[in-house]
This record gives structure tokens, C-alpha cells and sequence, in this order.
């Protein structure tokens, strides 16, 4: 056989495990990117930034809720019983607010039905940049709406992997296909005072404390306009439930020996004042719960804590407890300042076995 023969044929069966690999790909649609989920696959749900856009386009819903790695751990099956929703859940790990601004107008722009979005707020970002996106490398043809680059998508090697993955999982009933299950963490990792502290790092030059400066509070202001307020304006028939994720005592250590807890304090301030102004908008903090932030055994690190607490804040949620209002909101943030600045954070660290 000559070897023009041969190369017609290598040729000819790559085309054809190509053909094969799109059809399967396009058909099964492991990351949701043209429809809702096939009734006869079982879908194992993982891997954000590759499925959360084809969720929030292709499902069946009336609410989100989002954020980081600290709503993670939400139940949507929760969410629904107490709110009388149909949710879906798609949080960000590590997502900066203009990642998850973008993820919210995509919610919006797909869904006519969207009536309310959960969305769990990391205060210490405010100071970055409003278009700041550290998450690198993007599938970003899976969000735009060019049919010319789905080809990344329909000849994946990764998109295939998953198929057969989601596949064998089914088989064996360990696929996680519910969004209670979706990117939960909780069961990994060990909730307890003694794990938190022989993890932290403690920073042991304390910096004097700054406030803010004109360049920093525009920075601030730019971020809330941009990335919340702008959505919240232009959606009045959308219910924001917006709660600042409650950092640990350790997590506020971290920003008092920073030099930056008066920062933080002020960045809050412009937050809450700025947000609770809207009709649309319901802002809840449990930084003044004590009995939260100063119990460790909540937390796995200085501030990612178990489902429990995502559990328990919904209920405070749904009960409007710790709601903050222009009639209250004072008072929060004098009760906040004078408990986090006089803290003794060294009493902590007194009588830590060695």
C-alpha cells in the first residue's frame, strides 16, 4: 500500500473519531451548553466555570444563589422549602465581584422568570480594582455566543473524559447530580477550634491601622456601582438577598494585624449604606453574632465555615434577623468598630498546647 494510501486512511479515521467525539459531546452536552440536562444521562455536577453558564442559561428556575467557596455549601432544597423558590446554585470559587456581577446578567438575560438572587458578599474584596479577575486561563467559548468556536467544546478531549466520567459514576449511583450536592465541601474537611488554629499563620508584626484613602473610597464606590448597584437598579422586580459572609475572629486577627481593619470597617460602611437605600435589596450582617464569628469550632480555616452555619443563615434570613435598615444601621456599625478594634486578639493564642 503506498504510503498516499495510508495517509488517507490516518486522515480518514481521524475524522471519523472526530465526527464520533462531537456527536457524543453534542448530544449528551456534559457542560449544558445548548439545553437543559438529558433525562437519560446521569449528569455529575462539578467544575464551575464550565457548567455554571450553561446552568443559568438552559435550567429550570426562579432564584440563584451565588458567591464563593463560603456558599458552596447552600442547599437549594433548603433555600426552596423556606422561600417557596425554584433554585438553582452557582457559585465562584475565589470569584472576584466582577465575575460574579457578569454570572448575575447572564442569570437575568436568560431567565424572564428570575425573581430572586442569594448572594453571599467577601467585604475584603471591595478594595480591588471593579474589573479585577484573577482567575487566569477562562472557557470562554462557552460563554460567548459564537457557534464558530464551539468546536473547542464538541472535539474536547476533557468534555469527553466527562462524559465516560459522569457515565461510570451513574453506574455506580456516586455521580452528584442534585445542586445540594454541587461543589459541597463541608464532609472534606474537619470543623474545630484546634484544626483552625494549627493552620493559621499568624502575621506577628502588628501594622498600625490606616483609614481609607480619596484613591480607595473611589475604588470602593466604582466596585458597588459597577458590579452590584447598576444590576440592582436596572432590576426592580428581582429580590437581592445579600448577606456579608461572616469572617471568624481569626479572620478579623488577620485584618487588625494587617494594619487594615479600620479599612475594612470603612469599606463596610460604604457597602451597607450604599445597598440598603434600594427597595429591592434585603441586607443582612451576622458580624455583630458573637456566638458565630468567636466560636472556631464553625470554622474550618480564618473563614470558611461549615454548612450548618450556611443552614442557620438562611433561617436568619428567612426570620429577617440581623436585617440591616437605615433606622438600625448606625448602630450596627458603632457596635461592629468597637467590638472588632478593642478585641484582645492575643488572648486567642494564650494556653495553646505546644
Amino acid at each position: 500500500m503506498s504510503s498516499k494510501k495510508w495517509i488517507m486512511i490516518f486522515f480518514s479515521i481521524l475524522l471519523i473519531l472526530a465526527l464520533i467525539t462531537a456527536i457524543i459531546i453534542y448530544t449528551v452536552d456534559p457542560y449544558f451548553h445548548y439545553r437543559e440536562p438529558k433525562s437519560f444521562f446521569g449528569y455529575n455536577l462539578e467544575n464551575e466555570r464550565y457548567i455554571n453558564n450553561g446552568i443559568l442559561k438552559n435550567f429550570d428556575y426562579d432564584a440563584i444563589i451565588t458567591g464563593t467557596s463560603l456558599d458552596e455549601n447552600f442547599k437549594t432544597s433548603e433555600f426552596d422549602s423556606l422561600f417557596n423558590y425554584k433554585s438553582i446554585k452557582v457559585p465562584l470559587s475565589g470569584a472576584e465581584y466582577k465575575e460574579l456581577a457578569d454570572q448575575m446578567k447572564i442569570a437575568i438575560k436568560s431567565n424572564a422568570n428570575l425573581k430572586c438572587i442569594l448572594y453571599g458578599i467577601k467585604s475584603e474584596d471591595l478594595l480591588n480594582d471593579k474589573d479585577r479577575d484573577d482567575y487566569g486561563e477562562y472557557p470562554t467559548y462557552l460563554y460567548d455566543d459564537n457557534i464558530f468556536n464551539d468546536y473547542r467544546y464538541i472535539l474536547s478531549g476533557q468534555a469527553l473524559i466527562k462524559v465516560f466520567k459522569d457515565f461510570s459514576l451513574s453506574l455506580i449511583g456516586k455521580n452528584k447530580s442534585s445542586f445540594d450536592e454541587y461543589v459541597n465541601w463541608n464532609d472534606e474537611y474537619v470543623f474545630s477550634k484546634e484544626k483552625v488554629l494549627s493552620n493559621y499563620k499568624r502575621i506577628t508584626d502588628k501594622k498600625e491601622s490606616t483609614n481609607l484613602t480619596e484613591e480607595e473610597k473611589n475604588t470602593i464606590i466604582g466596585n458597588i456601582n459597577q458590579n452590584l448597584i447598576d444590576i440592582i437598579k436596572e432590576n426592580k422586580n428581582i429580590t437581592f438577598l445579600l448577606f456579608i459572609a461572616p469572617n471568624s475572629i481569626l479572620g478579623w486577627d488577620k485584618i487588625s494585624q494587617n494594619g487594615q481593619i479600620l479599612k475594612y470597617l470603612q469599606a463596610e460602611e460604604i457597602l451597607v449604606k450604599s445597598l440598603i437605600e434600594f427597595n429591592n435589596v434585603k441586607f443582612y450582617s451576622f458580624n455583630n453574632n458573637y456566638d458565630l464569628v468567636c466560636n472556631l469550632d464553625n470554622y474550618k480555616d480564618f473563614e470558611h465555615y461549615s454548612e450548618d452555619i450556611n443552614s442557620q443563615i438562611l433561617h436568619w434570613i428567612k426570620e429577617d434577623k440581623y436585617l440591616l435598615t437605615k433606622e438600625n444601621v448606625e448602630e450596627y456599625l458603632k457596635k461592629e468598630k468597637e467590638f472588632y478594634i478593642n478585641y484582645d486578639y492575643n488572648s486567642i493564642f494564650e494556653n495553646l498546647p505546644k
